[in-house]
């Protein structure tokens, strides 16, 4: 049995907490830009599909500097933040699928299938994962990240914010076990790693105590001082990226 860990309603109480999102600007360094400039082509007409990835900053990411015909799939959706965050940067428009993925019909598939912190709110992770591969074009590419909870940054909202925590599944974090799921799916694993060096987050940080604030901010100024390579430890993220060798 698939046991989510969130609900809609949870989703919809996050992004309200969430003042602003609709006037960022998405450089080309956004987070795991290198991984994605090495390994998916800049072609022409390419179609782009993000999963579970309200506002859609993956999708105007593609759009912007990939030209990509942008679509976002997920059960949360306020179109006039995708609108507005769309335009703040220069982005025509962005496809929207409304819906539950466990419920939608494929109708479509796309060059380039990517979820950023979506598979790790369920317990059955092959399943989330088929999802994905339903969606995929033959030699499409699949990108899958998740925040990494097995170290330092577990431990700290484990301690600090255990609801936050519990809203996690741990399994899909450790990096053999989305190997042997991703390539059990006909799937060649081109790249997978745990990114960056050094990082601990907490959600809404502005809204939790002061001494919780600067011990983050102490935290990750000593981390990155002293951490010189990515691991399961310190690493703030797991990502994989595999090539769809199914006909």
């Amino acid at each position: 049995m698939n046991k989510e860990l969130t609900s809609k309603k949870y989703w919809y109480e996050y992004w309200k907490g969430k003042p602003k999102i609709d006037s960022s600007i998405i450089a080309k360094d956004f987070l795991f830009h290198e991984v994605l400039n090495k390994y998916v082509p800049k072609k022409e007409k390419i179609t782009f599909l993000e999963i579970g990835g309200y506002p859609g900053k993956w999708a105007i990411f593609f759009a912007k500097y990939w030209s990509a015909n942008s679509t976002l799939l997920d059960r949360y959706i306020d179109r006039e933040v995708i609108q507005a965050l769309s335009k703040t940067n220069a982005v025509e428009n962005i496809n929207i699928i409304e819906g539950d993925v466990f419920d939608l019909s494929v109708d479509k598939k796309f060059d380039v299938v990517m979820s950023a912190g979506f598979i790790e709110h369920f317990s059955d992770v092959p399943s989330v994962v088929d999802k994905h591969v339903d969606y995929l074009k033959p030699n499409g590419i699949l990108i899958m990240s998740v925040p990494n909870l097995l170290g330092l940054n577990g431990l700290l909202q484990k301690v600090v914010d255990r609801e936050t925590y519990d809203t996690h599944f741990l399994e899909t974090m450790y990096d053999q076990n989305l190997k042997e799921i991703v390539s059990s799916r006909g799937l060649d694993i081109e790249y997978i790693s745990y990114h960056s060096k050094f990082g601990v987050w907490l959600e809404d940080i502005n809204n939790k105590p002061r001494w919780v604030r600067r011990l983050v901010y102490l935290i990750n100024i000593i981390g990155k001082f002293l951490v010189r390579f990515e691991s399961r430890v310190f690493s703030p993220y797991l990502i994989v990226v595999a090539k769809n060798k199914n006909i």
